[in-house]
């Protein structure tokens, strides 16, 4: 597979005057001049007048030195300044500075990379293809296959660079909400050119806007509509039998303006809108992003491999929602599980792969690149998954789906002894958890 590096060489090769123009990075917004006070101000200079910080110009450190806070900021110059050209570096950094700033910073500075090999995208390279998903994802590089498939193949199969920079921009704009303590001001003037619209018609796009323009302290968010959400969710995920599917339908059914196959995923996005204007809340800021999580994971083609990431990232606004998110993770792990056992039966292995490398990843579990790139059970695929889960190593079927329901009885049975688990999500949780035990 060849480096960043190598592709960037590819790039200069093909002659960027040959790119289309719709296919060239935005220009940065122009950038109003910045005094360095403190964290807000520090974090304004360095997005330099472009919200998703492709092109970075992080204060010098004596500056940061001279206020609290800045850590992350600091050591994301650092990285900046080393400037390493192996993804894995940059999604170790990201794992170290969860909840930080420091993950939208390093986040739009992977997607500048990619931008920078558009050359060769364009061109059908498919082992800059490949580096692009190593650049905007967690997962881990492996030695490239022999006759690899292609691992985007849950986006397009071939990608284009269109779908990619469009993938990268969600992805790294998420980046900004992984955690409550961001200052967001210069990042939502920034977002309101209409160069961004594409952006900021995204809820999280609209949670930034919100939660910067919102008063301080915010009034408390109504999050009643966000449970029953999850509650609904939780059922879906945990009902296997005839009977426990039925009564879940006619739940749904039963949602305030239910219609067509499937109201779940329409009114998950109905819950993040509404939380949308409640974002002044961290309660509420990161129940939209929950909320829009579910609705993304309940719609029927998987568009990234972070739906479960935004989970975890939503739970670190408040500890009711921790709870919550460990919730969600839970029964996004068991419903990509249930797919995969699916898929296995009836020769349809691939279409689970997507859904079930997201779970793990929310998780924070390795996974490599070359379980999408298989696309079929094979020893290496199971051993990839066994390690994943934190079993030992395994080649077979058997051995894959015991560590996987190993690992989802660990985090149902984590979570049936939380005694602020609501009452009526109890049995679920324990039906799932009964099911899990090998």
């Amino acid at each position: 597979m060849p480096s960043l590096s190598a592709a960037l060489l590819l790039l200069l090769a093909c002659g960027v005057r040959e790119i289309p123009e719709h296919l060239k990075p935005d220009a940065p917004t122009s950038a109003q001049a910045v005094v360095v006070v403190d964290l807000p101000t520090a974090f304004a200079a360095t997005l330099a007048g472009d919200p998703l910080a492709r092109r970075p110009r992080p204060p010098d450190d004596a500056t940061l030195a001279a206020f609290p806070g800045a850590e992350p900021l600091r050591d994301f110059t650092a990285l900046t300044r080393a400037a390493p050209t192996d993804p894995a570096a940059w999604s170790a950094f990201e794992r170290e500075r969860r909840g930080t700033l420091a993950v939208g910073l390093a986040r739009g500075w992977r997607l500048g990379a990619v931008e920078a090999m558009i050359g060769p995208l364009a061109q059908g390279d498919e082992a800059a293809a490949r580096t692009a998903l190593l650049w905007l994802s967690g997962l881990r590089d492996a030695p490239t296959l022999t006759v690899p498939y292609s691992p985007w193949f849950f986006v397009g199969d071939p990608v284009s660079p269109e779908q990619l920079r469009a993938y990268g921009e969600r992805w790294a704009l998420r980046g900004f909400l992984d955690g409550p303590d961001t200052p967001l001001e210069e990042l939502a003037r920034l977002l309101g050119d209409t160069t961004y619209d594409r952006l900021t018609s995204e809820i999280e796009g609209q949670v930034i806007l919100s939660r910067a323009s919102a008063p301080r302290p915010a009034p408390p968010a109504a999050l009643g509509d966000l449970e029953r959400l999850l509650g609904l969710f939780l059922e879906r995920a945990t009902a296997d039998s005839d009977k426990e599917q039925a009564a879940h339908r006619a739940r749904v059914l039963a949602l305030p303006g239910a219609s067509g196959a499937d109201p779940l995923p329409a009114y998950a996005r109905s819950v993040a809108a509404g939380l949308v204007p409640q974002a002044g809340d961290d309660e509420g800021a990161g129940g939209a992003l929950l909320a829009v999580g579910l609705a993304r994971w309940l719609e029927v083609r998987p568009e990234a491999l972070d739906r479960a990431d935004t989970f975890a990232a939503a739970g670190r606004y408040s500890p009711r929602l921790q709870l919550w998110a460990d919730v969600a993770l839970a029964a996004a792990l068991k419903d990509a599980i249930d797919r995969l056992e699916v898929g296995l039966k009836h020769e349809r292995f691939a279409e689970a792969l997507p859904r079930l490398a997201d779970a793990l990843l929310g998780l924070g579990a390795p996974v490599d690149i070359s379980l999408l790139e298989r696309r079929a059970p094979i020893h290496g695929a199971w051993l990839t998954l066994t390690r994943a889960a934190g079993r030992p190593d395994g080649t077979t079927q058997e051995e894959g789906l015991t560590a996987l329901r190993a690992l989802l009885g660990a985090r149902l049975a984590a979570l049936s002894t939380r005694p602020e688990l609501p009452a009526e999500w109890a049995p679920w949780v324990a039906r799932a958890q009964r099911r899990a035990t090998p």
